[in-house]
Order: structure tokens, then C-alpha cells, then sequence
């Protein structure tokens, strides 16, 4: 009888849902783990994750700062890096964007700095950035409508730029996208070594 009451047992097995096995013991044991057949099953690898970004790349939107006097540009160009997704903030003088920068509560990944202001010029005062021990590591690219900003150098506006330590110069212009699109490479290049 109890080879009877085996084999009753064996010919109706508890049935689990599908897709999960259970062992002798009634423990669950999921399809996955257990190979239907002699085949290999392969380890499955977690994703590998990306690696970090370099710590020169922004992380987040571009930060930008612009500084100039005619409130026109500022108000124009705010604008249209805004809608392409640049995080914006302005100075009207080059006094007013050194006290923000200074108070570290604004860090950009990129001033773009007029020349021609009453005051100080742009010049003097993205110099004056770079010789301060808190805001010497920010990145500056002129954006001017001047044609020949510093008559007293000879060479490329580019080149001087860059030799004052600059990242750029850039040339106020109709054509925003394209302006746009130059800060983008502007800011993910990486930065000028002094």
C-alpha cells in the first residue's frame, strides 16, 4: 500500500506556475537558475556602467555668463541660450560680473565677456579675473562687435585672445544658432593652460 500511495504521489505532482520549479523539498526555485538540459547556461553580466565624465565637462546645463553693457545684446542673446538649453545669467558691467564671481554663489562654465563697456574694458576686466586666485580658473571667450578690438597688437583676434589666456573670440552676429553652436565647442573642448 505504500508503493500505492508513492506512486500516487508521483503521478500527480503539485503543479507550479509557469516559468517556476520546485525541488523535492517544496522550496521555489526560479526557471533561470535551474538548466532544463544539459546545454551551458551562461552567467548573465550586469551592464557594465558608463564611465565617469572627465571632470573638465559640465555636468547639467551649460552655465554661461554674459557680460555686457548694452542690455539689448544681453537681453537677445539670454534668450536665445535659453532656449537652447544653456542655464544664463548677466552683468551689465564688468564690476557687477566680478562681485558675482567673486561671491562664488555662480560659477559658469563660460563668460562671454563684451570688450567695449564704459568703465573698464572687457580686457581689463577678463584680466583681472584671471589674475585673482578665486576666479583664475574661469573661462572667458571675448564676444565683440569690434572689428579690430586691440590696435596696438598685430596678429588675429583669435590668437590674441588666446595668448591674453582667453578661450576664444567670438563676433556679436545675426546668426545666433550659430553662435550657439560655437560656445557648445567653446565648452567642451578642453580648457587653456596658462
Amino acid at each position: 500500500m505504500s508503493d500505492e500511495q508513492e506512486v500516487v504521489s508521483q503521478e500527480a505532482p503539485q503543479e507550479a506556475p509557469q516559468g517556476i520549479q520546485t525541488t523535492p523539498d517544496a522550496e521555489v526555485v526560479s526557471e533561470a537558475a535551474v538548466p532544463q538540459s544539459n546545454e551551458y547556461v551562461a552567467p548573465v553580466e550586469e551592464p557594465a556602467m558608463p564611465p565617469p565624465p572627465p571632470p573638465d565637462v559640465p555636468q547639467g546645463p551649460i552655465k554661461l555668463l554674459m557680460v555686457d553693457d548694452d542690455s539689448n545684446f544681453r537681453e537677445i542673446f539670454s534668450a536665445k541660450f535659453t532656449a537652447n538649453g544653456f542655464e544664463m545669467k548677466t552683468a551689465s558691467s564688468g564690476k557687477a560680473a566680478v562681485a558675482l564671481l567673486v561671491k562664488g554663489d555662480y560659477i559658469p562654465d563660460l563668460i562671454l565677456m563684451d570688450i567695449n563697456m564704459p568703465g573698464e574694458s572687457g580686457t581689463e576686466v577678463a584680466m583681472a579675473i584671471k589674475q585673482d586666485p578665486k576666479t583664475e580658473h574661469m573661462r572667458i571667450a571675448f564676444l565683440t562687435n569690434l572689428k579690430e578690438p586691440w590696435p596696438a597688437f598685430s596678429g588675429s583676434r583669435d590668437k590674441i585672445a588666446q595668448e591674453l589666456g582667453m578661450e576664444d573670440f567670438l563676433e556679436k552676429t545675426d546668426d545666433l544658432d550659430n553662435l550657439v553652436k560655437k560656445v557648445a565647442e567653446i565648452v567642451a573642448r578642453p580648457p587653456k593652460t596658462a
